[in-house]
């Protein structure tokens, strides 16, 4: 090994451990008693960040379609230490569902002092299919569009302000959206998935230059959940075999607060993603390539 070689090993060393250091020196904390509004948090992912808010004795509202898995999920929070939690059953897809989200939370926080600190955006769903020039491929689109995107653009015009209030130097209110790998690289034969993630990718990263709230988006990689169990599909079947996969939950939700906490504005959960991230400008047809492989992979059958 070359001294060059040497050197720069140490010199990477160094650098790394010096970001740690400074990660933890500068992290920040919940803050007790704030509120935490949480979509998708009836179960797997969603539910494993409401518990995190709890374990900070925060309070929390659940947002989802789920009305006896929220129920059961407010009380996990209560045991876990949230002092107040409440859900609001709603499907968030729709414009509707969304409103409802505003009144509710308007209602159950009419005389409470209590301040909205974090708003967690993590309902979503995915598409695995091809593309093709039938009409259920548009519809399938249309769905990705208006759940993991627009649904989080409508739930912020409501919330962002309210954020906005709340904020301060010292104590600062977050948004934290739950994205994907799919949305900084390609995933094969999930074009309708990722156009979404890449819609809400690149809204966000727009925002974040419009307020003072804190932004972080996270692009974990595949989570142990039944998320691939309810993925859209062209014929509306389910997928054959068992997908679930990957980093649990709890890891998955601690990384994604750890990061927001010290204020990154972009969360890449795996060493391949990481990788992928930053080589793609200079090596895009092998990170293409590479993509496309751990797509293909990830649909095996157990």
């Amino acid at each position: 090994m070359s001294r060059f070689t040497v050197a720069a090993t140490i010199a990477l060393a160094l650098a790394l451990l010096g970001r740690v250091l400074y990660r933890r020196r500068y992290r920040q904390s919940l803050q007790p008693g704030a509120v935490a509004l949480i979509t998708g948090g009836g179960s797997g992912l969603g539910l494993e960040l409401a518990k995190l808010f709890a374990n900070a004795h925060c309070e929390v509202v659940l947002a989802g379609r789920n009305e006896a898995a929220l129920k059961m999920a407010v009380q996990t929070c209560k045991e876990a230490g949230a002092p107040r939690a409440e859900y609001i059953a709603a499907d968030i897809s729709t414009a509707d569902g969304t409103n409802r989200v505003r009144v509710e939370y308007t209602r159950l926080y009419a005389s409470s002092a209590a301040p909205l600190k974090y708003l967690v955006l993590n309902a979503g769903a995915g598409a695995i299919t091809p593309f093709t020039s039938e009409p259920a491929f548009e519809k399938i689109c249309e769905d990705m569009m208006n759940i993991n995107y627009f649904a989080n653009v409508r739930l912020l015009q409501t919330f962002l302000p309210m954020l906005s209030k709340t904020h301060s130097t010292s104590s600062p209110s977050r948004v934290i959206v739950m994205s994907s790998l799919a949305g900084v690289l390609p995933s094969i034969l999930r074009s309708a998935y990722t156009a979404s993630k890449h819609a809400v990718q690149g809204f966000m990263n727009a925002l974040r230059g419009e307020t003072a709230v804190c932004i972080t988006l996270c692009c974990p990689g595949y989570v142990d959940t039944d998320f691939h169990s309810r993925v859209l599909t062209n014929d509306g079947q389910p997928l054959a075999g068992s997908q679930r996969r990957g980093v649990s939950p709890a890891v998955c939700a601690r990384q994604c607060v750890n990061g927001a906490l010290c204020n990154d504005a972009e969360v890449i959960m795996t060493t391949a993603g990481k990788l992928g991230y930053h080589l793609r400008p200079f090596l895009t047809g092998i990170v293409d390539v590479m993509a496309k492989r751990k797509s293909l992979k990830s649909l095996e059958h157990h």
